[in-house]
């Protein structure tokens, strides 16, 4: 799913779901594992509106600081997704596999998948 360096993945609408916060907290684990199936357009979705959507028309978002990985993990967990934050990773290996400007500074990747 997706591309590589500019292209644009159109995603649908993100379905918010019903999961609590108590429930996603409690149920929240760093996941290593992950199983084959690909991550569906919807809950691709979700997982970006929750890391920064619009939550208002003058521009509120659903993180209130740049980060918003806490916020991306709830999320992937109320969707019964498995995510893993990784911070320790060769920048320029990075850089080159999603075709992304020298100029970034990747400062996590999220791998996000089946629960397993």
């Amino acid at each position: 799913m997706g591309g590589r360096g500019g292209d644009r993945l159109a995603l649908p609408p993100p379905r918010l779901g019903a999961a609590g916060l108590a429930w996603a907290l409690a149920r929240r684990r760093s996941r290593r594992e992950f199983g084959r199936r690909d991550v569906a357009a919807e809950a691709l979705a979700g997982l970006c509106w929750s890391a920064q959507g619009r939550t208002a028309s003058w521009g509120g978002r659903t993180a209130p600081s740049a980060g918003g990985l806490f916020y991306l993990l709830l999320a992937a967990e109320a969707l019964g997704l498995a995510a893993v934050p990784v911070a320790a990773f060769d920048d320029q290996a990075v850089l080159a596999a999603l075709g992304l400007d020298p100029a970034v500074l990747p400062l996590y990747l999220v791998p996000v998948g089946e629960a397993v």
